[in-house]
């Protein structure tokens, strides 16, 4: 029914950081606010991680050889554009 408030509920989602210390730093504070907005409706919560490994950094040469194949063929400018 849906005036039935459930006895738990699941948010989930993924975050990705280009270092360490920034993806340790969002974590802590995701974990600070959800505790803070539990504590104001009286619940509890806790978060739970499953860390992919880091964001994908193209390689400057590879980047380069997109970037001609998409001037050359989809018309973009090289200055609309940047893979690095």
């Amino acid at each position: 029914a849906s005036n039935v408030i459930p006895d738990k509920a699941y948010i989930a989602g993924s975050i990705r950081s280009l270092s360490d210390p920034i993806g340790e730093k969002i974590s802590k504070r995701v974990e600070e606010i959800s505790n803070k907005i539990s504590n104001s409706y009286n619940c509890e919560c806790s978060c739970n991680y499953n860390l992919a490994g880091k964001v994908l950094d193209n390689s400057e040469n590879e980047s380069k050889i997109i970037e001609e194949i998409a001037v050359k063929y989809f018309n973009f400018s090289k200055n609309s554009i940047s893979l690095q």
